[in-house]
């Protein structure tokens, strides 16, 4: 840092007067304090409060804004006027922190605290090198958490437009359709980033002033500020006349608090500016927009209580599959393409959405684009595609807006933006190449899919349907099918992807055709990656191979724990890194042609080498899984209502929630409607309705529904029977057993068979195996592998991530799980083990102190990494401890 000095930060203060040029003093200025500029502004004028702005990142997701201001407003900075108006920058682009140099102070702000406590720090100019680096910045913020207490700009605008919805759907009684609503709001959003991009404050604001002429309606009112502003020609391609019918009949005091609402918030005290939120907010604004506006058309109605208005039931449709995609996400799949291929910025590369959405992919790589030459090019190499029609009129809109912002004019060609079905445009147009496939594709599960949607995705998928396929499966198809040789396919995937046997064709065909590029694991990340989605995303970007390729590249792979943004810069950056927080390194395209692809560090991988010397856990057991009510109102009931002296048809139930570590909690208070008598043969309706009359009673109750399920249609079951009730000797045996989502193992033994389970699965000795002799030490035995380190390691590297870190427990991991044979122990050794576990088992919170507890599992523990024979590095990579802080 030995070049940049108080003089360099000086001249950036001064008016632009030609002498320097702004933006490469400052570009160079943020890189050398340790910010990525992701933007800048230059102010030419003399007399702008600041003389330019730089939009700065360190890693992709903790951006700020930095304000140099001019020196004619050294002392009057902090007045509310000259404040409000610098941080409604920062605050228009959805970016909570902004920094100001003026000649005398670098301060620190986040602008959604109130305007006289908005200070975070600050510091005197001269100690630039070090209040203004990234590093000081970030940390002084998370050492200094802030609760803001003004809404952010993507919360204050979809609060807006949400209150309008229900506002004009209730004035006009129902009588207008949510894509009419979406077109009106389109209107006011393109009018005020036109407005806003000109400059014409000065003559008031548009849509207000033209609001009071003598138009009537709407139609009329946004035609006269069209002209005011001096559009030629209609944008029909965003706007649609023909919707505002029913718009038209709002009044003018309507439409006045509308508007208003659309150039200021009264919950805070900056304008909206949307020719800058257009440029680089909108993106994530419409992800938002979009789920506000798509949703069922406003059934039932809710009345209210003074005038019987009808307003409308809204609700985020989520059986869409759809999420919002966060911007970071976003950024560095669009760097990516320019890394892997720099000639992406001459805009001539054709690129796909096959599920555009607000069209955030789209946009953000438009966005590259450094010449109006190359947004020209890249705006007539788009596709994107979408179902939803109030989403292709949203992606439309951003899109025309960004190109208006670049290039202070309309786009004269159509956006290519296709209301359709990717699965029928593919299936109609196989021939369809392109050079960029990015997307992030509707998580639909096969469960949640009707049988005609099931039936459209086996025909796509064609030979690489397999099981139960989810809908992602044939966006990733598609991505393969549509790329042209060399291209790039960026995506974002359930991790399940990685592992799940629905996906495992598909993997098979994406290692044939394509080259692994970069597969980032965000399934450990603490915090969600989507709000309210409940899988955890992976990033996988390929390249289509060539037909003869003599050399493939190395993959980079990434699990990421937490510092999201800093690992996916150290990416981009080619670096590799092994400490707590996130691991990136490099591995062979061979490893993607196994069948699960279990994303392991070089030092992880040799420890699972090791550990599958061992014997496979299905050696010594059997795995089953437990019952399927098919109704869970029917089938379980509290015990204090089941009827006196029918208990015989009832067992008790042990749900997921109850099951602890080691041992049972005795006192079940559900029980399960169970179909068989003491001999085990199932009980028949007849002898039912006699002998239980108080249990047939209570499930005729349910008739209804019962009658209704598949297998009591297909004949296979009696409307009065569990789905799979599971018979005695198969259930009530003793067994291990285990919740079915757990965030850490939870294995307990039901020793005398006592409990009946729901799905989740169980474990059982084999009847055939030499150990059977020793069945209930061996089940102890197996019981302190199984709630060992060395298996939670294994099942968090083998299974797959679910809502809020947890981990799905499938038969077949089970069975792959390495365990010692017993036989191969000393016997002495093996009778301390087994009376530990006895000893553990038989604790529980009324008898035993916490800490003696944990005392116990931790011996069990560490006897058990003994038995494996580990290292120390082995073992810090067991118990997590594997790995520094950089």
């Amino acid at each position: 840092m030995s070049d940049l000095n108080l003089n360099t930060i000086q001249s950036l203060l001064m008016p632009w007067n030609g002498s320097h040029t702004f933006i490469d003093v400052a570009g160079t200025v943020a890189e050398k304090l340790g910010w990525y500029p992701s933007d800048i502004i230059e102010n030419k004028k003399s007399n702008s409060i600041a003389t330019g702005h730089l939009f700065v990142e360190h890693g992709l997701d903790n951006p700020a804004v930095i304000s140099f201001i001019n020196n004619r407003y050294t002392d009057n900075i902090l007045e509310y006027k000259n404040q409000t108006n610098i941080l409604g920058i920062s605050y228009n682009n959805l970016i909570d922190y902004h920094i100001t140099i003026d000649s005398q102070t670098i301060r620190a702000f986040h602008n959604r605290l109130n305007i006289d406590n908005n200070i975070i720090y600050a510091q005197r100019l001269d100690s630039f090198k070090d209040s203004l680096r990234s590093e000081y910045f970030c940390q002084y913020i998370d050492k200094q958490p802030v609760r803001a207490n003004l809404p952010a700009l993507d919360d204050e605008l979809m609060n807006t437009i949400s209150k309008w919805k229900r506002f004009i759907y209730s004035e006009l009684n129902g009588y207008i359709s949510n894509e009419e609503i979406s077109n009106f709001f389109n209107a006011i959003i393109f009018t005020r980033a036109f407005e806003d991009s000109q400059h014409q404050e000065e003559s008031g604001q548009i849509l207000m002033k033209n609001l009071w002429s003598e138009k009537t309606n709407f139609s009329d009112i946004l035609l006269l500020s069209f002209e005011c502003l001096n559009i030629q020609s209609y944008p029909d391609q965003v706007i649609n006349k023909e919707l505002f019918a029913n718009i038209n009949k709002l009044d003018k005091s309507t439409l006045n608090n509308i508007f208003s609402d659309f150039y200021k918030s009264n919950r805070t005290p900056y304008k909206y500016d949307f020719s800058i939120i257009s440029k680089h907010a909108l993106s994530r604004i419409y992800e938002k927009y979009v789920s506000v506006l798509n949703v069922k058309e406003t059934e039932p109605l809710q009345y209210n209580l003074f005038n019987h208005i009808p307003n409308p039931y809204e609700e985020i449709n989520k059986s869409s599959g759809s999420y919002y995609t966060p911007q970071f996400i976003a950024r560095f799949f669009s760097r990516f393409v320019e890394k892997v291929n720099p000639s992406f910025l001459t805009g001539e590369l054709k690129l796909l959405e096959p599920a555009v959405g607000s069209g955030i992919f789209l946009r953000t790589l438009l966005e590259k684009m450094p010449t109006t030459k190359a947004i020209e090019n890249a705006f007539a190499n788009i596709t994107g595609i979408d179902k939803n029609v109030t989403a292709c009129d949203a992606a439309k809109l951003s899109l025309v807006l960004l190109y208006l912002v670049r290039t202070r004019k309309l786009p004269e060609q159509k956006i290519n933006i296709v209301n359709a079905d990717s699965l029928d445009y593919f299936s109609k147009n196989k021939k369809e190449k392109y050079d960029v496939v990015i997307s992030n594709p509707p998580f639909i599960s096969y469960g949640a899919m009707s049988d005609d949607d099931r039936n459209k995705i086996k025909s796509f998928l064609s030979e690489y349907a397999y099981n139960k396929y989810d809908l992602y499966l044939s966006f990733v198809k598609i991505g393969i099918d549509s790329l042209n040789t060399k291209g790039i396919g960026l995506f974002v995937l359930p991790n399940t992807f990685l592992v799940t046997d629905s996906a495992k064709l598909i993997r098979k065909y994406i290692a044939k055709e394509c080259n692994i590029l970069c597969l980032v694991d965000l399934s450990s990340v603490d915090y969600k990656i989507f709000e309210d989605a409940g899988v955890y995303p992976i990033l996988l970007i390929f390249q289509k191979k060539l037909s003869k390729e003599s050399l493939k590249p190395q993959a980079t792979i990434a699990t990421i724990k937490d510092y999201v943004g800093r690992a996916l810069t150290d990416i981009l950056a080619g670096k590799t890194s092994n400490n707590l927080s996130y691991n990136i390194f490099t591995i062979s395209q061979d490893f993607f042609e196994k069948e699960k692809w279990h994303l392991l560090t070089p030092a992880e991988s040799n420890l699972e080498m090791k550990l599958s010397t061992y014997e496979k856990l299905s050696n010594f057991i059997e795995v089953r899984t437990g019952f399927a009510s098919g109704s869970i109102d029917a089938f379980i009931i509290p015990k204090s209502k089941i009827p006196k002296n029918e208990t015989d048809l009832y067992v008790p139930y042990l749900s997921d929630r109850e099951m602890t570590k080691y041992s049972i909690n005795e006192d079940s208070q559900d029980y399960f409607f169970y179909p068989y008598l003491a001999n085990g043969s199932k009980i028949d309706e007849l002898a039912l309705k006699e002998k239980y009359p108080c249990t047939y009673k209570r499930l005729y109750q349910f008739y209804n529904s019962l009658s209704q399920r598949s297998e009591v249609k297909k004949g296979n079951i009696n409307w009065w029977e569990p789905n799979r009730p599971r018979r005695p000797h198969f259930m009530l045996v003793p067994k291990i057993i285990t919740p079915h989502l757990v965030f850490s193992p939870k294995f307990s033994f039901d020793v005398i068979g006592k409990y009946a389970i729901s799905r989740s699965p169980f474990i059982v000795i084999k009847e055939k195996s030499a150990l059977a002799v020793i069945e209930k030490d061996l089940m102890f035995f197996i019981l302190g592998i199984l709630n060992s380190s060395i298996c939670t390691w294994y099942l968090l590297n083998h299974t797959s991530r679910y809502q809020n870190g947890f981990m799905m427990i499938e038969p077949s991991s089970l069975k792959e799980i390495p365990i010692v044979d017993p036989v191969s122990l000393s016997r002495p050794i093996f009778l301390k083990y087994i009376s530990l576990i006895k000893e553990r088992f038989l604790c529980n919170e009324s008898n035993t102190s916490f800490n003696k507890i944990i005392e116990l599992e931790k011996e069990i523990d560490n006897m058990t990494l003994d038995f494996y024979n580990l290292n120390k590095e082995e073992i810090n990579i067991i118990t997590g401890s594997y790995g520094d802080f950089d």
